[in-house]
């Protein structure tokens, strides 16, 4: 983006000192524009979940990939995994086996 410069530069490197210092600000303010209007929410609901873990309240465990059934729903999936995704899936809700009741 080509802009005039505020000043007058003695040189080239003294004008590529200028322009980068507007640039770099410039950055700088987006920067501040998309953590606070755009991403506060994310800070909040981790310090949030972090708050919770440190008071014992829930526990987080690592999943590996391929025990995450919600893939079935946001992936493209190969037959085989849906399949063992679906048959999981249908093993974690089963009441009969957990005492839960049936509707």
């Amino acid at each position: 983006m080509s802009k005039k410069l505020d000043c007058t530069a003695m040189s080239s490197t003294e004008a590529e000192y200028v322009t980068l210092s507007v640039s770099c600000a410039q950055v700088m303010w987006m920067r501040t524009q998309l953590k606070h209007s755009r991403t506060k929410h994310i800070h909040t609901r981790y310090h949030f979940i972090k708050e919770q873990v440190e008071n014992d309240i829930i526990e987080l465990y690592f999943v590996r990939t391929v025990y995450q059934l919600s893939d079935m729903f946001t992936k493209a999936l190969p037959e085989e995994v849906l399949v063992s995704c679906q048959e999981n899936w249908y093993e974690m809700f089963d009441c009969s086996r957990t005492g839960g009741y049936d509707k």
